[in-house]
């Protein structure tokens, strides 16, 4: 299993992130693979070396100093576990420090203006469909206490049994969403809002066979935050018929209003993300299960239109009036 990450890794490393930021990658880690595939032996100490500059490298994600700018993250290979078995924080603090880095490389190298609005690239929707994250976060409460009732009713308890439930739930569930660990979706908009000052911010994302997209807000100590969210998924493996019925029914009749996360322990940790689906133009339903490849159009470094590009009509989301004199750049 191991050696399978290793080799994920290090396909990445070859037919993308050395592209992406070749001065990213020492020496080492590269004479360590290339030490790899000469290895005609299968020399254990080889192998060995191969594992830990591949698993121990950090910060696969890179920047592009475009107008608006572009951060891809890398929410994968750094992420924080306060339990082993629950979900994961998907980016640690080291992970939020190199974003505030990248940021700062970017401000001071093109001189952008303050109101500049980044566009970060993350894997799975910052802001998801609520319906589904929510269903996936209480299954995983209410399954749990039912197993570990009739465990403890009708067998012996043993104490490992309960971090093997939750591990098996979160596996079997796939539930890899920003807001299934609260403690780490609030720090990632504090380093956002707080640390890097953002003004606002555009989430472009994907994974997740399903394409929406949503505007934000976060809330915490009196100061509001505002982001998009554009999910673009897939160019192919679409749902089942059933699915893509499911979720176009839960898109019409569910997410009319505003959906909220909200986490408060006491009054000064108290904070608020909710967001509103928004509806393409003709099109009745906010939720899209067709393929295809999303455009997205700016005009002064704010996103106007996100249109779908795909067989037959191309529905679009449209933000907010583009007045025909403005050119928008893609």
């Amino acid at each position: 299993g191991r050696r399978i990450v290793s080799n994920a890794l290090a396909a990445c490393w070859a037919f993308q992130s050395w592209g992406n930021d070749p001065d990213n990658f020492h020496k080492d880690m590269i004479w360590s693979i290339q030490q790899r595939l000469t290895d005609t032996e299968n020399d254990p100490a080889v192998a060995e070396r191969y594992d830990l500059y591949t698993w121990k490298h950090r910060g696969w994600g890179f920047s592009v100093p475009t107008f608006p700018p572009v951060i891809a993250v890398d929410s994968r290979t750094q992420r924080q576990y306060d339990d082993y078995n629950l979900p994961a924080q998907l980016m640690d603090r080291y992970a939020l420090d190199w974003l505030r880095v990248e940021w700062a490389k970017l401000l001071t190298d093109n001189r952008l203006p303050a109101d500049t609005w980044p566009i970060l690239i993350t894997a799975t929707p910052v802001l998801g469909f609520k319906p589904i994250e929510a269903v996936q976060n209480w299954t995983l409460r209410v399954t749990k206490k039912l197993l570990l009732f009739f465990i403890k009713k009708y067998f012996f308890f043993l104490p490992w049994s309960q971090g093997a439930i939750d591990r098996s739930l979160v596996n079997i569930m796939d539930i890899e969403s920003w807001t299934a660990n609260k403690r780490g979706y609030k720090a990632f908009f504090d380093t956002l809002q707080t640390r890097m000052k953002l003004p606002g911010c555009v989430f472009i994302s994907g994974d997740v066979h399903y394409t929406f997209s949503a505007q934000g807000e976060f809330f915490c100590n009196g100061n509001n935050f505002t982001c998009l969210q554009l999910t673009s998924s897939a160019l192919k493996n679409m749902p089942s018929e059933y699915n893509q019925k499911l979720l176009e029914k839960i898109g019409n009749t569910v997410c009319k209003g505003k959906c909220g996360v909200r986490f408060a322990l006491n009054k000064q940790k108290r904070w608020t993300m909710s967001s509103i689906l928004t509806n393409p133009q003709k099109e009745r339903s906010p939720i899209r299960t067709d393929c295809n490849v999303g455009l997205v159009q700016f005009v002064d470094g704010r996103p106007i239109t996100y249109t779908l590009l795909k067989q037959g009509n191309q529905p679009a989301y449209k933000f907010k009036d583009c007045s025909e004199d403005d050119e928008p750049t893609e």
